[in-house]
This record gives C-alpha cells, structure tokens and sequence, in this order.
C-alpha cells in the first residue's frame, strides 16, 4: 500500500485479477479502488495526498484454471462419510 500511495501521486497502475468461482474474487473487483483509497487514507490519519483520479485501475476475471479427473471405479464405490 506504501508503494501504491507513492506511484498514486504521479499516476499508478493497478491490475486486478478476480475469480468466477465465487467468494469474495468477481465480486470485490468494483469496490477495490474505493477500498485502496479508504485504507490510505485511514492509515495515513487523512494525510494523504494521492490523487485517486491519477491512478489507473485494470481487472479481468479468471475463468477455469484446474480440472478435476472423472473418479476412478474404486472411488465411485467408496462411501462418503458426511
């Protein structure tokens, strides 16, 4: 966050990479930058002088990144202790 509130005052770039899978990847990406700002702010006792509109915020979502092998007959037969 030191480094971002640095390069913020001359024009940072920031890249944001979130997950479809659920939790808190896809969804968080649109409150990200807000969050940044806030938290420089709080840590800094509203010293700071980054100018948030200087800064550039790019995302994209991560779609499948692993696969699962079809179970194997021994694994089908197993019972599953819930």
């Amino acid at each position: 966050m030191n480094k971002l509130n640095e390069a913020g005052k001359l024009g940072a770039r920031v890249f944001v990479f979130g997950s479809i899978f659920g939790g808190t990847g896809a969804s968080s990406i649109p409150v990200i930058p807000k969050a940044f700002q806030d938290f420089i702010q709080i840590r800094s006792g509203g010293k700071s002088t980054l100018d948030f509109s200087k800064t550039k915020f790019g995302s994209t979502l991560l779609t499948e990144y692993f696969t699962f092998k079809k179970p194997d007959a021994k694994q089908m037969s197993t019972k599953m202790i819930v």
